[in-house]
């Protein structure tokens, strides 16, 4: 990218994203609930727009400064011969993965239109873990799903190189069992076909919940959500921290890496997540709590990003 981000060591590639080590900033992230696929594309554009304007002023002209969105399509899945994709919030609509990929560019489009000082951008396309694949739980839906997003992903990337845009994949991987989240087994093929296609970044924007007394960790152990969220080799968590004790969750995560796979290096944190209406701690400290509980030598950006109500327009005003 054309900047001098300063990054913490790292053998992980990383995407345009904040680099100031003195900014803190909240950006905005979506998920996607719409009756029409081109109504998920107009919508996408008109955040971009509007997200960019919002972080702008925390950016400088002197300073390579940017934001990370995590735009979530929805669920994994597969219609009719070879056509993955994701059903949205609510199986509303099915979008191929060539839907998303247009979606994520009206978003970038907008963004830039409306960026001023702003320098970079990571844009994350992401999918959830929740009864992945819906209408047909056979295990090559799960691989190559996994596999066809991760190629979308970089060909964007290959469009937008030199650019300061970074195209990261991405998946919302929860262990609540009690609310539909798919255990490892499942979830584990899809992060295989996801890897499969080469080196491109993925990043995990879910809990880690250990507590089976939450509905959490049916199909999981600590060292799965480890390897979920890091061991893969280029997979990196961005920890939702809706609730106090979920940073010490990760930390708990953070801490087994020896004993999981001991040649992945230390697990690091590109930013944290919240939402607007799951959240119970402000994002100021949420995020305050997030870089005293992991200690700031592991978490490479200073950035909370915020998720508007799942069942709201993307365009609500619950973020802003």
């Amino acid at each position: 990218m054309p900047n001098s981000c300063p990054q913490a060591p790292t053998s992980k590639p990383s995407p345009a994203i904040i680099c100031n080590p003195q900014l803190l900033i909240e950006s905005y992230s979506h998920y996607f609930n719409e009756s029409t696929a081109g109504q998920v594309s107009r919508d996408a554009y008109n955040l971009g727009v509007k997200d960019a304007q919002l972080e702008s002023p925390h950016c400088t002209s002197t300073e390579s400064a940017g934001a990370l969105a995590i735009l979530d399509f929805g669920q994994p899945a597969y219609e009719a011969t070879n056509i993955y994709g994701v059903y949205d919030y609510g199986y509303n609509i099915f979008l191929t993965y060539s839907q998303v990929s247009a979606a994520t560019q009206q978003y970038i489009y907008g963004w830039q239109h409306a960026a001023a000082s702003c320098l970079s951008l990571a844009v994350v396309m992401g999918v959830n873990s929740s009864i992945m694949c819906p209408y047909d739980r056979a295990n090559w839906c799960y691989y190559w799903n996994g596999y066809v997003l991760e190629q979308t992903a970089a060909t964007l990337n290959g469009e937008y190189a030199n650019t300061g845009i970074g195209i990261v994949g991405d998946s919302d991987i929860e262990m609540d069992a009690d609310r539909g989240y798919d255990p490892y087994s499942i979830v584990s093929q899809w992060l295989s076909g996801y890897f499969k296609g080469g080196s491109d970044l993925m990043y995990d924007y879910g809990d880690a919940c250990q507590d089976p007394y939450a509905g959490c960790t049916a199909g999981w152990t600590p060292c799965d959500i480890y390897q979920a969220a890091w061991g893969y080799g280029y997979d990196e968590p961005v920890p939702e921290i809706y609730l106090s004790g979920q940073a010490q969750d990760w930390k708990n995560v953070q801490n087994i890496e020896g004993s999981c796979s001991p040649n992945a290096g230390a697990m690091q944190f590109s930013s944290s997540a919240n939402e607007s209406w799951g959240s119970q701690l402000s994002w100021q400290t949420a995020w305050s709590t997030f870089l005293n509980t992991m200690g700031s030598g592991t978490v490479v950006t200073k950035q909370d990003t915020c998720f508007p109500y799942v069942n709201t327009s993307p365009l609500s005003s619950e973020c802003y």
